[in-house]
């Protein structure tokens, strides 16, 4: 075989062109030498993969955001991140055995338990309170989703997934995409964790298979209304009503009227806030229900009689709350709802607290259980003319929700009643909040409704405005073709109708980012060349454009635009660009002091993500010198920094970056480890494509 020396000595007297992609050449000559002579390296001790990380950078648990650095429930999903479990219920009682039971199966090392029951139980209560009493056994921390399989409009797998890689110190990038993708880094992230995940509510296997987390360290607890099959590894546990004496010490009543609620948690509660004159109506009402066939009597009944105890201001209240899909809710929304000053709504929704028929779940916020808001929902379609209940859609239109999980509903109900005005307007508002949402179906969702609307009425401006919106999301789930249709089709809209300078640039930006992500280099020159022309000076528009330049190898054409970008923003991702431009022109010192420049920088602002992929340039500038011993080093340290805030792309892409160096140098061996670290981070990362990439580089596939 060819030594590296020679190789190497061969490249540096062919000239500059040659220098420049050197390393390259090393590498494929390497490879293309091993595949012809049928090269294998010596026998190692053991075939298994190599470690994820770098040897010597043993990953640090990140821990996952406190209090005070709680990010906003995405669609679907209400996430509780770190010691912040679901607060215990004051008056939790009973469930000695059960809760004994459920223990016991945690500590006998089973991962998933599956508490089942009808609604109305205390399933949820249950569980929380045995995530308390485990809470300490998991020092990475605890994730909470209330799945939404009640409400009849489960949460999607990936947007529970995106929040849940967030929380877990994901970066952007790795919290969008396919959700076999995002299932696949959630379980790399959780792989050498302890972490304790409370799933409520959930419909099914498959929407619980995508977010079981990996190894043996996590313990996930779910609640479901009916046994869930198919769940690889789980335990089901089955609650019943509660015994008799745990009912008599929720509620001290008479025998029959405990009855007559089912020994339900949720029943009793209200039963018991409704107070004993209500007694013979709830009996008298579980009979009705019973003799009607209706099912859950024992809530039902409790519901009513609870109901009939409030004054009529309270009734008008709980009844206007089943207009509002979204989970929680506060003054401001109930007041909407119901039409009334948020004073008065804030004392209401206090009395209805007492009542039990909602619940306090934070200082100023509330929600319905799903059982209570069906009830609520019968009452306000018998009671309510559409009239009013169309009018209820239109104010709660125009009050931010708590929950961003309302917005895509709130919007699609608003389309149907032919509130399009009002639901175009809380979608433009509520859209920059949700465009940064790691999971896009939400935002699809609403976009989409509101695109048919404004064809059938023929409003250009809104469906140019839907059509940009749209593309926007295809493009951060990497669906790239669909972003470019829809952009295109923004484009084509909005030419008749006129528009603002900036209805015509951010839909080319856009375009032009997506066409050049999708490899469609001179369709996205085009589109950012347009663009430019339009916003002369747009820094955004000139790094696009830097970065479409680099891509295709242009870096004479890259500097310009970088440069004069970071004259305009100072931003450390842009220096780092420039640098890699300066490098691949040959001007290694201009390269290097913008490469440490920006590294300087993210290190200052603690941006692991963006010192590692600086420190991965520097390597590429140092082997461009040939020195590869420096630039190993450098590899190393991106690793290192990679592992550190396990971000696996980084940790892929610095492990193969490595393993060409090393191959460069002539340690087989040891770019087949690297080699393999990357294949792997690559296969938990989601990127089958680049995975057989890197495994195409190795000596022994």
């Amino acid at each position: 075989m060819r030594s590296t020396h020679a190789a190497v000595a061969l490249a540096a007297n062919t000239g500059f062109l040659t220098t420049l992609f050197a390393t390259a050449a090393i590498v494929s000559a390497f490879a293309a030498v091993r595949r012809i002579r049928g090269h294998r390296p010596a026998p190692r001790a053991s075939a298994t993969l190599a470690p994820a990380v770098a040897p010597d950078a043993v990953p640090v648990p990140v821990p996952i955001p406190g209090p005070g650095r709680r990010p906003a429930p995405g669609p679907g999903a209400d996430l509780t991140l770190g010691p912040e479990l679901p607060p215990l219920i004051a008056d939790f009682t009973g469930r000695v055995a059960d809760l004994a039971c459920l223990l016991r199966l945690a500590g006998d090392g089973h991962r998933v338990i599956v508490v089942t029951g009808a609604p109305g139980t205390g399933k949820t209560a249950l569980a929380v309170r045995l995530a308390h009493e485990l809470r300490t056994r998991f020092p990475d921390g605890a994730l909470y989703a209330e799945l939404g399989a009640g409400r009849g409009d489960p949460a999607p797998p990936s947007a529970v997934l995106g929040r849940f890689l967030a929380a877990l110190g994901a970066p952007a990038e790795e919290c969008t995409g396919r959700p076999a993708a995002l299932a696949a880094r959630f379980r790399s992230r959780t792989r050498r964790r302890r972490v304790l995940l409370l799933l409520d509510d959930a419909a099914d296997a498959a929407q619980l298979r995508p977010l079981l987390p990996s190894g043996n360290n996590c313990l996930t607890v779910i609640t479901a209304r009916s046994v869930v099959t198919d769940l690889p590894g789980a335990i089901p546990f089955a609650l019943a009503p509660l015994t008799e004496p745990d009912a008599h010490e929720l509620w001290a009543a008479p025998r029959p009227l405990v009855h007559a609620c089912g020994r339900l948690p949720l029943a009793l509660r209200v039963a018991a806030a409704a107070g004993p004159a209500w007694a013979g109506r709830l009996a008298a009402e579980r009979a009705r229900l019973d003799a009607l066939g209706v099912g859950d009597p024992g809530a039902r009944a409790a519901f009513e009689a609870g109901y009939a105890a409030l004054d009529a201001a309270d009734r008008h209240l709980l009844r206007a709350l089943a207009a509002y899909p979204g989970a929680r809710f506060d003054a401001t929304v109930a007041a909407a709802a119901a039409d009334r000053q948020p004073a008065d709504s804030d004392a209401g929704l206090a009395r209805l607290a007492a009542a039990q028929l909602v619940e306090r779940v934070a200082p100023g916020t509330y929600r319905l259980h799903d059982l209570i808001r069906r009830f609520a929902a019968e009452r306000l379609e018998r009671d309510a003319t559409p009239a009013d209940r169309r009018a209820a859609r239109a104010r709660l239109l125009a009050v931010p929700p708590v929950d961003p999980a309302a917005v895509s509903p709130l919007v699609r109900a608003g389309v149907r009643e032919g509130l399009h005005t009002e639901a175009y307007r809380l979608a433009t508002t509520a859209d920059e909040r949700l465009r940064e949402e790691p999971c896009q179906s939400a935002r699809l969702a609403m976009w989409t409704a509101l695109l048919d609307a404004a064809r059938r009425a023929g409003e250009q401006t809104w469906a140019a405005h839907a059509l940009r919106a749209l593309g926007d999301a295809h493009r951060r789930a990497a669906r790239y073709d669909q972003a470019v249709d829809h952009l295109r089709m923004s484009l084509a809209v909005q030419r008749p109708a006129g528009g603002s300078r900036g209805d015509q640039i951010e839909p080319r930006l856009l375009l032009g980012d997506a066409l050049r992500r999708a490899g469609r280099y001179e369709e996205a020159l085009r589109e950012l060349r347009t663009a430019l022309h339009t916003a002369t000076g747009d820094a955004e528009i000139l790094t696009s454009l830097g970065e479409l330049h680099l891509d295709r190898r242009r870096p004479d054409e890259a500097i310009p635009c970088l440069e004069a970008a970071f004259a305009l923003t100072g931003s450390a991702d842009t220096e780092r660009h420039l640098g890699t431009a300066y490098a691949q022109t040959g001007n290694f010192p201009a390269a290097e002091h913008h490469l440490r420049s920006a590294l300087a920088a993210h290190r200052q602002r603690g941006c692991a993500v963006g010192e590692g992929w600086t420190l991965r340039e520097l390597g590429r500038l140092d082997e461009q010198g040939f020195a590869f011993a420096q630039g190993a080093a450098h590899h190393r340290e991106a690793l290192s920094v990679f592992a550190r805030a396990d971000y696996g792309l980084g940790v892929a892409a610095a492990a193969e970056a490595l393993g060409d160096n090393l191959l460069a140098q002539g340690d087989e061996m040891g770019a087949d480890t690297e080699y393999r670290r990357a294949a792997a981070a690559y296969a938990d990362f989601g990127d089958p494509v680049r995975e057989a990439e890197v495994r195409r580089k190795l000596s022994a596939p």
